[in-house]
């Protein structure tokens, strides 16, 4: 929705959570534009929310390994941030439930961390769809 939303208008973003308080900041969308086209790369919001539709597209075809909590713990770990533990996110312990028994397609077709970062595309996909929001909100959060 942020990056939608830029296409009408530069517009920040507050996502709200327990305890905690993210921003996005706004993006100029003709100036991006303009400036991939200079530059031939495609990297700006437009790029950004071309690829979230081909992977929403891609999700309707065939489920995609994407647990959104682990996802966000592979790029905090990718980062060498400490505590992060995709696979305890993903698969729970004796104090708390994991991702995979929030939704039953995650444990029918991933039963364990292993299975669903074995899955091809996975690290592809978190990259892709969850690395930019991830580097937007860390580089942007006001708490």
């Amino acid at each position: 929705r942020h990056l939608a939303a830029q296409r009408e208008a530069p517009t920040r973003t507050c996502l709200l959570g327990p305890g905690s308080e993210v921003w996005l900041p706004a993006m100029e969308w003709e100036a991006m534009e303009a400036m991939e086209a200079e530059e031939g790369e495609s990297t700006g919001s437009a790029a950004l929310l071309t690829d979230l539709m081909a992977g929403y597209v891609e999700g309707l075809m065939q489920p995609l390994p994407l647990a959104c909590k682990t996802a966000f713990a592979v790029l905090r770990q990718s980062q060498g941030e400490k505590g992060a533990n995709p696979d305890q996110d993903y698969e729970g312990s004796y104090q708390f439930s994991g991702e995979r028994d929030e939704h039953a397609g995650y444990r029918r077709f991933w039963p364990d961390f292993a299975s669903l970062s074995a899955a091809a595309g996975f690290t592809d996909w978190v990259e892709r769809l969850y690395g930019p929001l991830y580097q937007q909100a860390i580089t942007h959060q006001e708490l």
